[in-house]
């Protein structure tokens, strides 16, 4: 991907992220208006309407953090590029110590299936 597509993915996560919060902001004042009258069953819809906007947020700050990444990443890369070149040379070792070191925590039980697999998979995009 291209910086500018990377910076074009960037806005609209930013985009995305600051709409989920309004949202939930207006979830929440509903909430609040729903207290004041003293409708305890519209108070709790609002209430699970939160939770799931509240989520919906969380995965756009996610998204939103990883685009801001992905374009400091590049940016360096343009102005870094024998580091950038290195950098990359060196990933697949990388990948494949991780990979070794989360197998073992695996085996030795001290991290669970869902996260390993969570893990591997997050090791084999970066």
């Amino acid at each position: 991907m291209t910086l500018e597509e990377l910076r074009r993915k960037a806005a609209h996560a930013t985009w995305d992220c600051n709409a989920a919060e309004t949202d939930c902001d207006h979830a929440e004042m509903q909430v609040c208006l729903a207290q004041e009258a003293g409708d305890t069953a519209l108070e709790q819809r609002w209430q699970k309407r939160v939770m799931q906007l509240r989520d919906r947020a969380d995965r756009a700050y996610d998204l939103m953090t990883s685009a801001e990444e992905a374009v400091a990443e590049e940016e360096w890369a343009i102005e870094n590029p024998e580091e950038a070149a290195a950098e990359r040379a060196a990933a697949p070792e990388r990948r494949k110590q991780g990979n070794e070191l989360f197998g073992k925590l695996l085996r030795d039980g001290v991290i669970p299936q869902e996260l390993y697999e969570r893990l591997i998979g997050s090791a084999a995009r970066g």
